[in-house]
């Protein structure tokens, strides 16, 4: 990435406390995860020439922040705040190039200049540039049909964030595999997400994905040992229809919170047992 977004007051509320050594090595570190796409390499030597840690007290400044603003992964050191905003950027080149490619196939298949090349064509986001508001009515519309939006909104009302200004929030990716590959969201994504939110310090969806996965395998698991009978009469459409209130989803979702801190506590008391 040659350009990321820089959020002074996050930063600055962040950042406040450290020194000036501190500070200049978190910052020439997110530059490297930026500009590299990558974690930070474990190896020290490697990382404090990466940054420029040429003495003692630059390394120390390394490390002080590496403890701090940093997770230890098998590939490296990463920071969840940079992961975020770098797949927001790929998104949105993502979602650039297929505006531009749907917008130069709308040309072509309308009679407009055949011979101008997809590079040429103004993507989405450029025409909005130029009239901001093309169409305010139909823009919201879009908005309310919007997926990610609508579970992002549901997300946000679990962990109590409904107001949080963080950028990343936004990005629901990792939740929506998770539900693609089998976790309901009303029996262990919105669960796990209230009751662990008040742990998480700098608010983004990944830090539930594993709490998630484990407790979509738990209950995939449970429902495989104790099936129910299974019951061939199709169901009316009244029934197919019927969709449970919001009371009744949360109270769902305590239910389930419930359970969760029963198993987690029956882990742990196994755990101390061995």
């Amino acid at each position: 990435m040659n350009f990321y977004a820089f959020y002074i007051g996050d930063y600055a509320g962040a950042t406040r406390h450290l020194s000036w050594d501190e500070d200049m090595a978190y910052r020439r570190m997110l530059d490297a995860c930026y500009s590299r796409e990558a974690p930070l390499p474990l190896d020290r030597k490697q990382l404090y020439r990466l940054v420029g840690a040429a003495d003692k007290r630059h390394r120390d400044a390394v490390d002080a922040v590496l403890v701090e603003f940093f997770d230890e992964g098998k590939d490296g050191w990463r920071n969840a705040r940079a992961e975020e905003e770098i797949i927001r950027a790929n998104l949105k080149k993502e979602k650039a190039k297929l505006s531009a490619a749907m917008r130069w196939s709308g040309n072509q298949h309308s009679g407009g200049n055949a011979n101008a090349p997809p590079e040429a064509m103004r993507t989405h986001s450029e025409g909005n540039a130029l009239n901001p508001n093309p169409n305010k009515d139909r823009g919201e519309e879009t908005r309310a049909r919007d997926p990610d939006a609508e579970l992002e909104r549901k997300l946000r009302e679990a962990a109590g964030w409904q107001s949080h200004p963080a950028p990343k929030l936004a990005i629901t990716g990792e939740i929506q595999a998770l539900i693609d590959s089998g976790a309901d969201l009303h029996l262990d994504v919105l669960p796990v997400v209230k009751l662990k939110a008040p742990k998480c310090r700098h608010p983004h969806w990944g830090f539930f994905i594993q709490e998630i996965a484990e407790a979509r395998d738990r209950r995939i698991e449970a429902a495989t040992i104790v099936s129910p009978p299974s019951d061939n009469r199709r169901p009316t459409l009244a029934a197919r229809q019927q969709k449970p209130s919001r009371d009744e989803t949360f109270a769902a979702i305590d239910r389930r919170i419930d359970e969760l801190e029963r198993q987690q506590a029956e882990s742990g008391a196994i755990a101390a047992g061995d």
